[in-house]
């Protein structure tokens, strides 16, 4: 099973810090791991009591409890897994290293769980590791070397990593629907405003029709009616000729702009249905 980590809709811009470490994230799992290894290695060799074979055996175990937590993003399941496990061979190994610095890995990939996965996954992760927890410390207390405290603290430390994780999701989840809610916004106006558009279009395909072109073909009757009573005057014949040539040649162009208006309206028109249909919005006849 593969995280999907919530991600914001494109062209909204996350967070600075988010960006950068989304950038840097190899890296920065890197010198997570190698901190933790480092400040274990401190601790190690007085929880192995002296002993070599149990200082290379906790030294194994921690090491492939670090190492798997930079896998968690393919297989986050598995990686958990192996980590409780690494966990669990602890206190087999030797009981005064029942809990080492490398546990605190355990917090970390509950919290990327809760934050990557939904809360049915990620929620019985999270009680597998709290119960590790008495069990880990149960040693320790018996010899003294901790107290009863100390299992409170580490199962309130894992409750609020947990908590962490899934208020972390539930803001993505929130912020990604508020985008999607303004994005949906945004085409809804755009296709209203489009209808609008070709309203006026209609509009001023329907006035020149109705208005310029009635009176282009009055005049134009009305020259041939000239052409037809002044026909024995040659100098009025030829004027009207050029008249009636011009009137034609404006009436042409007219029919033509409203046939042009009459087919970007259409375009629009199919457009803008189609717009809709996305947004909701009923088509546009």
């Amino acid at each position: 099973m593969r995280s999907t980590p919530t991600r914001l809709p494109a062209g909204v811009p996350a967070p600075w810090p988010q960006r950068w470490l989304a950038r840097h994230r190899r890296g920065m799992d890197l010198l997570v791991v190698g901190l933790v290894l480092a400040y274990n290695q401190l601790v190690l060799p007085l929880a192995a009591f002296g002993s070599r074979s149990d200082f290379w055996m906790l030294q194994a175990a921690s090491v492939c409890l670090c190492l798997a937590y930079p896998l968690r993003r393919r297989h986050p399941l598995a990686v958990f897994a192996v980590m409780v496990l690494a966990a669990c061979v602890q206190p087999l190994i030797s009981p005064h290293a029942a809990f080492l610095p490398a546990d605190l890995m355990l917090l970390l990939i509950v919290r990327h769980l809760a934050a990557t996965s939904r809360w049915t996954t990620s929620l019985p992760c999270a009680v597998v590791v709290i119960a590790w927890v008495p069990l880990a410390c149960a040693p320790m207390i018996r010899t003294g070397e901790a107290r009863l405290s100390l299992p409170g603290l580490l199962i309130v430390a894992v409750a609020w990593a947990w908590t962490w994780g899934v208020l972390a999701r539930t803001r993505k989840n929130y912020v990604a629907a508020l985008t999607e809610s303004a994005e949906h916004s945004l085409r809804e106006q755009e296709a209203r405003h489009r209808a609008d558009v070709l309203d006026e279009r209609a509009r001023i395909a329907r006035e020149i029709h109705d208005g310029v072109g009635h009176v282009l073909t009055r005049l134009l009757l009305m020259v041939k009616a000239l052409q037809v009573t002044h026909r024995d005057e040659p100098g009025v014949v030829a004027d009207l000729a050029t008249l009636d040539s011009d009137l034609d040649e404006a009436l042409d162009s007219m029919r033509r702009s409203v046939h042009a208006l009459s087919e970007e309206g259409e375009e629009l028109a199919t457009s803008l249905n189609l717009l809709g249909s996305r947004c909701g919005i009923d088509s546009v006849s």
